[in-house]
């Protein structure tokens, strides 16, 4: 009989655990709102021009900036002023997009179409240097669809991690690739200039 009862105790403390954990984190929160009072009206407004948009801020006459600011030299601003702060976000990517597209006989010549050839483009772009130094560290290198700042990145890590090596920059390689795909495909370089069939 006392073993019953307490596997009854027991069971019914099983049950209620989350519940009690439960309304323990709902009353767990602080009173105080931590950011300011509570918010009685947005108002929504368009500013296309950046800088504007920034000056505005230093100014208190609009609070937030929704929009991915990628001059350097703005940026520093924003990064210098005590007045602002920022997040970054890694939602914006610019890509070089190949059509691999044939032409039919006669019509056009499409290097492309040959996957090696797109394949060395990887090895003739520097990613790190259009990211360090074009976009003067506003930007991340990217061989796949995720960048090192997402979850995803670090549970396939192992295998971006090999992508990444294989093709990291090296123009000499993608040069004597092209070269060799080209001349196979019928084409001639003179004068610093690829020719097909003439």
């Amino acid at each position: 009989m006392r073993k019953t009862c307490l596997v009854g105790i027991l069971v019914a403390l099983l049950i209620l655990a989350p519940i009690i954990s439960l309304i323990h984190v709902t009353f767990a929160a602080p009173e105080e709102v931590p950011y300011g009072p509570w918010v009685d009206e947005i108002a929504f407004f368009e500013e296309k021009d950046k800088e504007k948009a920034v000056d505005m801020m230093k100014k208190g006459e609009m609070h937030v900036y929704l929009f991915p600011i990628e001059d350097p030299d703005l940026f520093a601003r924003v990064k210098a002023s005590p007045e602002l702060t920022y997040k970054m976000s890694f939602g914006l990517f610019y890509e070089f997009t190949l059509n691999p597209a044939e032409f039919k006989e006669g019509k056009g010549f499409n290097p492309f179409v040959n996957p090696r050839i797109r394949e060395a483009i990887n090895y003739i772009i520097d990613r790190e240097y259009i990211a360090d130094e074009i976009c003067r560290g506003l930007a991340k290198p990217k061989w796949v669809s995720f960048i090192s700042a997402f979850p995803e990145y670090g549970r396939l890590a192992d295998v971006i991690k090999l992508i990444e090596a294989k093709y990291s920059y090296n123009f000499e390689k993608g040069k004597e690739i092209i070269f060799e795909e080209m001349m196979e495909m019928g084409c001639e370089y003179k004068d610093g200039k690829w020719y097909y069939k003439g």
